[in-house]
């Protein structure tokens, strides 16, 4: 869970309890400029985690537990220190990922480990995804063939490689709940293309018909069945959701220049969050399932 959509998070409960969805403030870290953004969240809403500004950083990961926020520092690592995010965290809260400067990290109970040894000594690296139990984790760091998306398990750091075609390069952005798939982009011979990575192969997902060559998967179900991300299209850029082989186009909201992009996907596939360009601007969004085979937009703005 990641890529700013903590608060299109909070409101998905709206159509599904009878409760309306509140907005509660996280503050920021001391010192700095009054800045915090959020980028994942525990499954069951105890642990929040992202980046904030404190007068030692430009940007320091955080993690907020409890009523608390806590920053992550760069106390591990010396090097590129003023670009710290914490992206994503496990299903309990007891495993975070991010990157410290130009360093991923992976961040269990108290305990800070950098990617930095796991990767033969790689520095520009990225932990970006994690498994709900916190056991596989992926992202992406220099090699030397190029970007290269890895995942990392019982210890062991494993290169995914790249789609057939152009220069070499992939990153992973996430990961399913079991661990199973592996989502991203990589350069392929027509272009930058989404992926999935099940079962030890990379299969690149296409486009939407029409438009440019472009497309990026972001996020997985819990058993990875459902994709979705963004893709080039005949309209714009636009959100897609892919299942079953097929990658469809999600639309955007009414007003504005046509643009969407899907962040996030529910564990069931059935309930996709992101952002649209509406009348009033780039706007979070939920798409869910209309029971025709299709999905309904709503703005998420107040």
């Amino acid at each position: 869970m990641k890529k700013l959509f903590t608060t299109a998070l909070c409101a998905i409960a709206l159509p599904i309890t009878a409760n309306a969805a509140s907005i509660i403030g996280l503050g920021d870290l001391a010192g700095g400029g009054f800045v915090s953004v959020a980028y994942g969240v525990s499954a069951d809403g105890s642990t929040v985690v992202g980046r904030g500004q404190s007068v030692s950083r430009n940007e320091q990961a955080f993690v907020y537990q409890s009523g608390v926020m806590t920053g992550l520092g760069d106390a591990f690592f010396t090097e590129g220190t003023f670009f710290n995010r914490a992206w994503d965290v496990s299903d309990d809260g007891s495993t975070v990922v991010g990157h410290l400067g130009f360093e991923g990290f992976i961040y269990q109970n108290g305990v800070m480990t950098g990617l930095r040894d796991l990767l033969g000594g790689a520095l520009n690296s990225r932990a970006i995804g994690v498994s709900a139990d916190g056991s596989t984790v992926v992202g992406h760091a220099s090699t030397a063939l190029g970007t290269e998306a890895f995942i990392y398990q019982n210890g062991v750091v494993t290169g995914l490689g790249d789609l057939a075609g152009g220069a070499f390069n992939s990153s992973a952005i996430g990961i399913s709940a079991d661990g199973s798939t592996v989502v991203g982009h990589s350069r392929s011979a027509s272009g930058q293309e989404a992926f999935v990575y099940q079962n030890g192969v990379m299969t690149g997902l296409g486009t939407l018909a029409g438009g440019s060559f472009n497309s990026q998967a972001w996020g997985a179900s819990a058993d990875g069945s459902t994709v979705v991300g963004v893709s080039g299209s005949a309209s714009g850029t636009q959100a897609f959701i892919h299942q079953n082989g097929v990658m469809t186009g999600l639309g955007d909201l009414p007003g504005g220049s046509f643009s969407s992009q899907a962040s996030a996907v529910s564990a069931d596939g059935s309930t996709v969050v992101g952002r649209s360009q509406s009348a009033s601007g780039p706007t979070a969004t939920l798409w869910f399932e209309d029971g025709n085979g299709g999905f309904t937009i709503e703005s998420l703005q107040d």
